[in-house]
């Protein structure tokens, strides 16, 4: 089920401008393959801003299911002279949907960070928006970024996949744990629990679970 919902995963072409022989490249695909999509999520981005409000590049951080924050590569050129480090924090019941990308002649002039939620940061100034072109929609999770850097940065790119398929597969639990609260309902799914199949029994068993309890699992089948 899990290989079906990572060949759903999707990625934005290189955004801004390569200078070659002196572009230098980073990736985080690694936090967000088939195996690690479920076990990594973005929980942090920084900004490194220089002079006159140029975006020198920027470092991601990624959360295991441990609570434990794992750095992503640097993304950006540390011999420059740092201004001010604008931090973006992910909380743990949210996620980064979109990803503004505004780019010059020059490489990468703006961001806008937004969460499903409506948290939201800018920083930089001045380009036109080219991620439009690709991808404008709330209903995304953003799984890992990468790009490149000289001395400010230079491209994006990112990962991402539809919400409603990052979240498919649990849906069916919020469904019946709802139709169990009706006591009719519920009286009947237990009448006939031995007629079920291990995995079924455990689905209706999760869903008769306290709230904390309940919420733990969803949090694992998330991951």
């Amino acid at each position: 089920m899990k290989e079906s919902i990572a060949e759903k995963i999707k990625a934005t072409p290189l955004i801004g401008i390569i200078n070659f022989n002196q572009t230098k490249r980073f990736y985080d695909d690694n936090f967000s393959t088939k195996e690690n999509m479920f076990q990594f999520s973005l929980s942090k981005i920084l900004i490194f801003i220089g002079e006159k409000n140029k975006i020198l590049g920027i470092r991601s951080f990624y959360k295991n299911l441990k609570k434990e924050e794992k750095e992503g590569q640097i993304g950006y050129n540390d011999a420059l002279k740092v201004i001010n480090i604008i931090k973006f924090e992910i909380p743990s019941n949210d996620h980064l949907c979109c990803l503004y990308i505004f780019t010059s002649d020059k490489g990468i002039e703006q961001l806008k960070f937004l969460t499903k939620k409506g948290k939201e940061l800018t920083v930089g100034e001045g380009g036109q928006n080219i991620i439009k072109n690709y991808i404008n929609d709330k209903e995304n999770i953003i799984l890992s970024i990468s790009g490149g850097y000289s001395d400010q940065l230079d491209i994006l790119r990112f990962r991402y996949i539809k919400m409603s398929d990052y979240f498919g597969h649990t849906l069916g639990y919020f469904e019946l744990r709802i139709k169990m609260k009706n006591e009719k309902f519920k009286n009947n799914i237990n009448s006939k629990i031995d007629t079920y199949k291990d995995s079924d029994k455990i689905l209706i068993r999760a869903c008769l679970l306290p709230v904390a309890c309940f919420n733990e699992i969803i949090k694992f089948c998330m991951k």
